[in-house]
C-alpha cells in the first residue's frame, strides 16, 4: 500500500494532467473556430477605386487608389481627365481614361500604370466608359472619334452603330457571349436587341450590365412608365432583366415618383441585386445602396452625396462615390465598405470616385 506521501503526489500529477488537458481542449477549441472564422472570410489582396482629383491648377487628373493609396494616371497636368472604370485580372490592373481640352475628346486604356494605345479612341468624339477582361482578351466599350458606339477587343476596334453620338456604356463577357449596352439597346454577340424599354412615356437609357448565369441585367434610368404626363413626372431608377423592367422607388399610387433617383452601377452577388445611385428628395442629394430594390441610405442628406460605383466581395460590399458639403467646398472622393464611410481625399482639392473593383 503506498506511503500517503505517495498518493499526495500522485494527486497532485493527476490534477495538474487534467488541467493541462482542459487547457488543450480550449485552446484547440478556440484555433479551431478562429480557424472557421477565417474559412469564412475572404482574403482581398487589394481595392481599386479609379477616379479623378484637381491639382493646384484647378484640372482635373486621372486617379487610381489602391487601398488609399493614390496614382495619378495622366501624361499631360493641363487636360482635364477622369478614370471611369477599373478592372483587376491576375495581377493586372486595366483603367479606362478619358481626357478633353479645346472641345476635342480622347479615351485611353491603362495597364499597369503605362498607357495603352487603341486605334480610333483619340481626337474627335471619342470617350472610352468601361473595361472588362475575361481570360486573355480585353474589352473596352466606348465610341470612336466619329462618334459612333464602338466595342475594342484586344485593341482592335468593331463600330457597333454607325450613326454618330452614340456610345457603349457598359461591356459583360460570360463564357463566348459578349454583352454590351448601348443607351436604349442591348448587343449580344453580333445581334442587337429591340429597345429595352417601351411604354407610353416611359424611356430607357442603360448604364451597367451584369449577367449571371442565364439572366442578363441592365440598369438604367429613365422617366417612369407610371402616371403623370412628360416631363411631369420624375427621372426614376430602371432594373431590366430578361425582358422584364422594373422600375424602383416609384411612388405608384400617386401617378408618379416624388424623388428623382438615378442608378449608376449594378452588381449581382448570388440572388442578391446591389444598386448604387442617388436620390433627390425633400430637397436632399443622398448617396444611396439599393439591395433586391430596397433603399440604404449612405448618407443622412446633411451634404450633397453621390455614390457611382458598386463591387460585392465575399460578405463584404463597397460602394465608390463622393460628398461635398451643402455650403460649398470641395467634393471629397469617399469609399463606403459595408455603409462605413472612408475618405480617400480631404478637403483641399476637388475629387471623385468613379469606378471600385475589389481582388
Amino acid at each position: 500500500m503506498p506511503n500517503k506521501f505517495a498518493q499526495k503526489i500522485m494527486k497532485k500529477i493527476t490534477i495538474q494532467l487534467s488541467t493541462i488537458a482542459m487547457m488543450m481542449s480550449i485552446a484547440f477549441t478556440f484555433t479551431a473556430c478562429k480557424k472557421d472564422e477565417e474559412k469564412d472570410k475572404v482574403k482581398t489582396s487589394g481595392v481599386y477605386v479609379a477616379g479623378a482629383e484637381r491639382n493646384e491648377n484647378d484640372i482635373w487628373i486621372a486617379t487610381l487608389w489602391k487601398n488609399g493609396v493614390p496614382q495619378k494616371l495622366s501624361t499631360d497636368a493641363t487636360k482635364n481627365s477622369f478614370a471611369n472604370s477599373v478592372f483587376v485580372s491576375n495581377t493586372d490592373v486595366y483603367v479606362i481614361v478619358s481626357d478633353n481640352s479645346d472641345y476635342v475628346s480622347n479615351g485611353r486604356l491603362w495597364k499597369n500604370g503605362q498607357e495603352q494605345n487603341l486605334a480610333g479612341l483619340h481626337g474627335g468624339n471619342a470617350s472610352a466608359n468601361a473595361v472588362f477582361v475575361s481570360g486573355k482578351d480585353m474589352y473596352v466599350a466606348g465610341r470612336n472619334s466619329e462618334g459612333q458606339a464602338t466595342l475594342w477587343k484586344n485593341g482592335v476596334a468593331k463600330i457597333l452603330d454607325t450613326e454618330q453620338n452614340t456610345s457603349a456604356q457598359s461591356v459583360f463577357v460570360l463564357g463566348n457571349d459578349v454583352y454590351v449596352v448601348q443607351g436604349r439597346f442591348l448587343w449580344k454577340n453580333d445581334t442587337k436587341s429591340e429597345r429595352l424599354s417601351v411604354c407610353n412615356y416611359g424611356d430607357f437609357f442603360g448604364h451597367s450590365i451584369f449577367v449571371s448565369g442565364n439572366d442578363v441585367y441592365v440598369l438604367g434610368t429613365g422617366w417612369s412608365c407610371y402616371g403623370g404626363t412628360w416631363p411631369n413626372n420624375n427621372v426614376v431608377g430602371k432594373l431590366w432583366k430578361n425582358g422584364v423592367v422594373q422600375e424602383f422607388d416609384v411612388n405608384i399610387t400617386e401617378g408618379f415618383s416624388h424623388s428623382s433617383i438615378r442608378g449608376l452601377s449594378l452588381f449581382i452577388s448570388g440572388n442578391d441585386a446591389y444598386i448604387a445611385g442617388h436620390q433627390f428628395r425633400d430637397g436632399k442629394t443622398y448617396a444611396t445602396l439599393w439591395k433586391n430594390m430596397v433603399v440604404q441610405d449612405l448618407t443622412d442628406g446633411t451634404n450633397i452625396a453621390y455614390a457611382w460605383s458598386v463591387f460585392v466581395f465575399g460578405n463584404d460590399v463597397y460602394v465608390a462615390g463622393f460628398e461635398r458639403n451643402r455650403n460649398g467646398g470641395p467634393n471629397v472622393a469617399k469609399l463606403w465598405k459595408n455603409g462605413v464611410a472612408q475618405n480617400l481625399t480631404d478637403e483641399t482639392n476637388n475629387a471623385a470616385a468613379l469606378s471600385v473593383f475589389v481582388k
